[in-house]
Parts: structure tokens; sequence; C-alpha cells
């Protein structure tokens, strides 16, 4: 099995299910990436977040001010595991069904 590298540009749609957790990352660059549905305008037109702004600012410069969001992928598209694996750095634990449902229900509850 090959292991994964990530590129250097990259990108990842957001999703309702997902959106905290890539806000995790995007927070730190503005308030309204911490949990990208709640707006619904720029999310459904720009539902992809990215590792670069159209200025190439990474998206660790905390000084960026050009959008990361946009309409269609640039990159290679992350699912949400690779995000948390390899953007996050992060191991993710083994969800059984039960709690996936309990945090979905949490989620959608918090629209």
């Amino acid at each position: 099995m090959e292991k994964f590298i990530l590129p250097e540009k990259w990108c990842i749609k957001v999703t309702k299910e997902n959106s905290l957790i890539v806000g995790e990352v995007f927070g730190k660059i503005a308030e309204i990436y911490k949990d990208w549905t709640h707006n619904e305008v720029s999310f459904r037109s720009r539902p992809y977040l990215r590792s670069h702004n159209d200025y190439d600012d990474k998206y660790s410069n905390l000084e960026a001010h050009s959008s990361f969001s946009f309409s269609y992928p640039q990159g290679l598209e992350l699912t949400t595991e690779q995000f948390i694996k390899y953007v996050l750095n992060k191991e993710q634990s083994i969800i059984n069904d039960s709690d996936l449902e309990n945090i979905y229900k949490k989620l959608l509850n918090m629209v």
C-alpha cells in the first residue's frame, strides 16, 4: 500500500456533517468559517474550502485577507477522514453507529 502524502494544494467540500470539524482549522482564519454551513448563501454557492486562497496565502496564514472558499474543487479533494488525519493530524477514533447517529442529531439540532 502506497503512503498518502498531503499535497501542497488541496480542498474539502464542507457539509453539515463535517462543518465543525473543518472549522477547527479554518475558524482560526475567520469566525465565519467555524461553521461554514451557517452562512447559507455563501455555503451554497461556495461549498469548498481550500488550502490556498487567490493570493496563494496558505490556510495557516492567520493574516490572510482573501477568501478560502470556492465554488468548485481546487487541488486534491480530501475526504473528511483524510482531512482529520492529514490536516488536523488526528487519528479518527472508531465510532459505533448509535454514537454517530447521536452526533448527527446534535448537529442537525444546531441548525
